[in-house]
């Protein structure tokens, strides 16, 4: 008797669990098995949201790296640079941004990664989120207002002096 392979839905939840329980050795056996690293389930979860909100930040770097889409979001529209913003960690941040993630696509909420690295008193990601922008002077006029006035209403001085 044969036991039959697992069926690609099997493989990219397994990926999925591997990914948010922080277990890298399952992660990096299943990519090279081939397994689509950007998967979602029901609720538009893939590995790397889950690994990026559970803050498994090396497992969020090797999934980045492998080719994970920063970009995908769940169904409440929750991205993995907005986890990152929420729960910091500055080289995915960073990693993010080099790949191009949205940096300002808010959530079902509103939140957008700049108003949840204030909202948490993230500095060192809002530092990041508001380097090198090249968006036209009133977008970005735009954003920097909005988060100036998050800043103030939650007393954050730092954030203030950074965002000014």
């Amino acid at each position: 008797m044969t036991i039959p392979a697992p069926d690609s839905v099997v493989l990219e939840e397994s990926l999925r669990h591997a990914a948010m329980f922080g277990n890298a050795e399952t992660v990096e056996r299943l990519l090279l098995s081939g397994v689509n690293i950007d998967a979602a389930d029901n609720r538009g979860w893939t590995a790397l949201l889950r690994a990026t909100q559970r803050r498994h930040f090396a497992i969020s770097r090797l999934l980045i790296e492998r080719g994970a889409n920063v970009n995908l979001a769940d169904k409440r529209q929750r991205s993995s640079l907005l986890w990152v913003a929420q729960y910091g960690n500055v080289e995915t941040a960073r990693l993010l941004l080099e790949k191009d993630a949205e940096r300002n696509s808010p959530d079902v909420n509103g939140k957008t990664p700049l108003k949840q690295a204030v909202i948490h008193g993230r500095i060192d990601i809002l530092e990041i989120l508001l380097q090198g922008i090249e968006w036209h002077r009133s977008t970005k006029n735009y954003y920097q207002s909005e988060a100036l006035a998050l800043a103030i209403d939650a007393g954050n001085t730092q954030a203030v002096k950074v965002i000014l």
